[in-house]
């Protein structure tokens, strides 16, 4: 038997209401709301999952979706 070490990745999305003047203001609000903790991607939506595994030895085996 081996000991492998496993990194699950989840790319997870969510959608934010923001009132700017331009695309590049409302930008900068989302991602200071975001900074702040008043946008949170939680539950959010899975948009993505993978999985990889190190083994004992470091080699990392190739990242699989599932």
């Amino acid at each position: 038997m081996q000991e492998f070490e496993i990194t699950i990745e989840e790319t997870v999305t969510g959608s934010f209401k923001v009132v700017a003047n331009s695309n590049k203001e409302a930008i900068k609000i989302a991602v200071e709301k975001y900074k702040n903790g008043e946008f949170v991607n939680e539950p959010g939506e899975i948009e993505e999952r993978r999985v990889a595994s190190l083994d004992a030895t470091g080699h990392l085996n190739a990242w699989e979706n599932f």
